[in-house]
């Protein structure tokens, strides 16, 4: 997601395409590693909307996606496998 320039839509497509009870297992850098001086001049990434923890973090519960386990150093990425709730009607969990 850190090369998608709306990292949230694709938040929200990996929502839409799971099936209930499926997982997703998620590794992600954070802008303090690919927007240092010398990454910037080796490797091409969008420098605006981009997100920290915090920020990913809330739009993977906004798409009511449950982080089963995460691994995560702030200020450089995160380890997660996130599962798509078994049963849902958009805005009520139904289990």
């Amino acid at each position: 997601m850190h090369h998608v320039l709306e990292w949230q839509k694709s938040i929200q497509e990996i929502a839409r395409v799971l099936r209930p009870g499926a997982t997703y297992y998620m590794e992600e850098l954070y802008p303090e590693i690919y927007q240092n001086m010398v990454t910037r001049r080796l490797l091409v990434h969008p420098e605006t909307n981009r997100f920290d923890s915090l920020d990913l973090i809330n739009a993977i519960k906004y798409e009511r996606l449950d982080i089963a386990h995460k691994l995560e150093i702030k200020k450089v990425g995160i380890l997660a496998i996130i599962k798509k709730q078994r049963s849902e009607v958009r805005g009520q969990k139904t289990e």
